[in-house]
């Protein structure tokens, strides 16, 4: 037996570990992907700092660089490492320079081997890559490098570019860096780094359930963890969570866990820490992490938001104008839809992308639940989407808020809504306001409001029976769909130049506290003529800091002295043969709030009654 290899075994069966080349970054290969970018023509510098005790990467040798691409239009690519951040791609500061072939610039992670391995000194090095974009026009070139939805890592993310930003910028804070490098050296068999959980919220009793996220920094795949939750100093009893699929190195996956529940209304600090990996002590020096547990006994009515990223241009869209009319009928006021006509620009409803949050939507049709949930807006996590609503409106809220619009006349116009909103918390906090803006029963004429649909090429018996109609030889069964009426439509918000223009407020708990804002209704003609005064309403959101919403409140707009456009009030004259719900349920009269009233010359009008 060659020494090397007895004394490896040694190594191994006396430490726990063992000599591999394992490949290792700030951002895993299942973590949830962006882009970032100057949204232009430019060349782009991109690394990440490998301090030299790092507990992964210190004291290991680079073999190979690994980027991720997405630009369409990338040319001159290069791969380096360097002693500083350069200036200068020539500086004296590059340790090493590789170029890449065009050829492999095909929007994928791309691996680049050195041509002499670089162990890592124990003042660190910094790690990159550059390349050029030619032409910006698609999002993929303008937001062309590869990063993590999520940030606050430091030494993850260094960017400039030549012409745009010139200097050095610590973009951490905004997500982590698709860069990976190959190392060889001798890995800990059993890490487990705990994730950040966001703040919980339940009602009181004696266990909460969390998913925690948990990365794998051991080359033994992760099973299970043991752990404990300490609160006050105080650490509880050992607790054993098994992980649903084993985790590779350097890869995350969710556990489980149980967090005891306060019995009275309180907001407490508690710490998570991972114990044991696998049923072996878990290498990590400090495997904990913080968790900030609202318990709330005070029961707050709520509305859960789904803002859904749409187009008339995105032919899979269909699917989710199904699923938010779906959501409507399930769960009327508990539910308040925003659809962002953002997916193209020649669409009648788009609404500019600086006029509304970035809730940065990779393709549509897609959602966020409150802005925590990310999933389809028709088949949801698991198959419905008003599973996951449900599952939001089960969650307790800490926040109260109610919101008023009253559509106001300027200049002879009919164009503004005056829009207030109180707002009150359990708690002394922190918290965002924004005002959106939106509108029923939207449809036109013209080609920008021709939604394509790539359902018409299914049979009927692939889809769901409220998809079928869109199917080959359904009532929309074709590839442009013409005179389909759109509902929850965005058409303003607090936004301007891509910031909310609400102020934040520090909230005093059991204090409540108002503000007004003005809203403007779009000027583009053939939206404008397309809204109904009565059909236009005013939603309020709160989020907290972490940019999650708390609550909503959606109200119809209070038009009764003023038409939009060409379009005047709805005429109820009429006699009338039949009162209805929204969801379609008879009524023996109207009532209050929004009603569907079918008069004797076959149309549907919707009557708004206060």
């Amino acid at each position: 037996m060659k020494l090397y290899t007895l004394l490896l075994m040694l190594l191994v069966a006396v430490t726990g570990k063992a000599e591999s080349r394992q490949w290792w970054g700030y951002m895993n290969q299942n973590d949830s992907r962006t882009g970032l970018g100057v949204q232009a023509i430019d060349t782009y510098h991109c690394a990440v700092f490998i301090p030299g005790d790092h507990l992964i990467a210190g004291g290991k040798t680079i073999q190979a660089i690994r980027f991720g691409m997405r630009a369409n239009n990338a040319v001159d690519a290069k791969v380096w490492i360097a002693s500083s951040l350069p200036d200068d791609m020539a500086g004296e500061e590059v340790i090493t320079s590789i170029d890449v072939d065009d050829a492999l610039l095909s929007n994928t992670d791309i691996e680049v081997a050195l041509p002499t391995p670089y162990p890592i000194p124990t003042e660190g090095v910094y790690v990159g890559y550059s390349f050029s974009v030619t032409v910006a026009k698609k999002v993929n070139d303008l937001y062309p490098v590869v990063v993590s939805r999520e940030g606050g890592t430091p030494h993850s993310l260094w960017m400039r570019t030549e012409n745009t930003t010139g200097e050095w910028q610590d973009r951490s804070d905004e997500g982590k860096l698709m860069l990976q490098v190959l190392l060889e050296g001798t890995f800990a068999e059993h890490i487990a780094l705990p994730g950040t959980v966001d703040p919980l919220m339940a009602w009181e009793g004696d266990m909460t359930e969390a998913q925690l996220p948990v990365t794998n920094m051991g080359v033994s795949p992760l099973t299970s963890i043991d752990y404990t939750v300490t609160i006050g100093g105080e650490p509880g009893a050992v607790q054993h969570a098994e992980l649903p699929n084993a985790v590779d190195f350097c890869q995350t996956g969710l556990a489980t866990v149980q967090i005891p529940t306060e019995r009275v209304q309180s907001k407490v600090e508690k710490q998570l820490t991972i114990t044991k990996v696998n049923g072996q002590a878990n290498d990590l020096v400090d495997g904990s992490t913080p968790i900030l547990f609202y318990t709330v006994t005070d029961h707050i009515d709520r509305q859960v938001v789904v803002e859904e990223y749409t187009g008339t241009g995105c032919g899979y869209c269909p699917r989710g104008l199904v699923g938010m009319e779906k959501l409507r009928n399930t769960f009327g006021e508990s539910f308040a839809g925003i659809a962002i006509h953002q997916y193209n620009a020649t669409d009648a409803m788009y609404i500019p992308t600086d006029a509304y949050a970035d809730l940065q939507f990779m393709q549509a049709p897609m959602c966020k639940i409150n802005r925590t949930v990310e999933t389809d807006p028709y088949y949801g996590s698991e198959g419905s989407i008003c599973d996951n609503v449900s599952a939001a409106l089960a969650q307790p809220t800490r926040c109260r808020v109610e919101v008023s619009g009253t559509l106001c006349e300027v200049s002879g116009e009919w164009n503004t809504v005056e829009a207030t909103a109180s707002v009150q918390s359990l708690f002394d906090e922190q918290v965002s306001l924004e005002f959106v803006l939106v509108a029923d029963g939207l449809t036109g004429t013209g080609s920008s409001w021709v939604q394509s649909n790539y359902y018409n090429t299914y049979n009927p018996s692939e889809l769901p029976d409220d998809l079928q109609p869109f199917a080959e030889g359904g009532v929309y069964g074709t590839s442009k769909v013409r005179g389909l009426t759109y509902n929850d439509v965005a058409i303003a918000s607090s936004y301007a130049e891509g910031r909310n223009q609400v102020a934040d407020l520090s909230l005093t708990a059991g204090e409540t506290q108002e503000v007004a804002f003005t809203l403007s209704l779009p000027t583009k003609a053939e939206l404008k003529e397309a809204l109904h005064a009565d059909a236009l309403y005013v939603i309020a959101l709160v989020t907290d800091e972490m940019g999650h919403i708390l609550n909503a409140s959606k109200q119809p707009v209070d038009a009764t002295q003023a038409s939009v456009g060409g379009v005047e009030r709805q005429d109820t004259s009429q006699a009338v043969t039949g009162c209805y719900t929204l969801d379609g349920q008879r009524l023996a009269q109207t009532r209050r709030g929004v009603n569907l009233v079918r008069t004797a010359d076959g149309k549907t009008h919707k009557v708004v009654v206060r």
